[in-house]
């Protein structure tokens, strides 16, 4: 299933996944993890705990890239946003539809308010966000080679010069990008060996 077809088959409707304290907005995110992820959901806590649970649980961090929210970020389709406890008591998740721009994004949500809404499309603006889960298995990904240009390239574990490093790469070797993200002034390119990401402008496109 598309995630377009999710959320045409969701909308309006009230998603009680696990069978436990109706319809949250936990039980959206692993009602799609099963339907379009094709992922056996896991419970990694509050909706908040997605974000700061990330490192703790295999089931995210195997099958999600974290993404934090910067002031250049937008969200892209399919992503899961995540929002910390200024946004309600057990924060907030939602299913990101890739349209907004640095002021506001679009999000289909479910129990947005606390009061056990069904799905349904709803407006965010970037405060209290964490940043989004991107999923690693993604249908509207195009791979393509890039050639190292510099002598040294750092290669890091999510898309920021403040993110670790995993490893370096070097040049003139050639490497398969499988996404793209923009942020902190640099594009950055996933390597397909899941080792992190690495800023495009010291690469060549072949």
């Amino acid at each position: 299933m598309t995630v377009d077809d999710y959320f045409k088959s969701v909308n309006g409707k009230k998603i009680d996944y696990d069978g436990r304290y109706k319809n949250q907005c936990v039980d959206l995110i692993k009602d799609y993890a099963d339907k379009v992820l094709a992922l056996i959901p896991e419970a990694v806590g509050d909706a908040w705990e997605y974000w700061t649970n990330y490192e703790k649980y295999a089931y995210l961090h195997k099958n999600f890239d974290k993404i934090p929210n910067t002031p250049t970020f937008i969200p892209k389709k399919g992503d899961i946003a995540v929002f910390n406890r200024n946004y309600g008591a057990y924060g907030h998740v939602c299913i990101c539809t890739g349209e907004g721009d640095y002021n506001h994004f679009y999000s289909y949500d479910q129990n947005k308010g606390g009061n056990l809404e069904p799905v349904q499309k709803c407006e965010h603006n970037y405060v209290s966000l964490y940043g989004v889960l991107r999923p690693k298995t993604r249908s509207d990904k195009k791979s393509y080679l890039v050639k190292i240009v510099c002598d040294v390239l750092r290669v890091r574990d999510y898309p920021s010069v403040n993110a670790k490093i995993n490893t370096r790469v070097y040049k003139n070797q050639v490497y398969t990008i499988v996404d793209e993200y923009t942020g902190g002034g640099y594009v950055w390119g996933k390597l397909k060996s899941g080792a992190g990401w690495i800023a495009l402008s010291f690469t060549r496109r072949l």
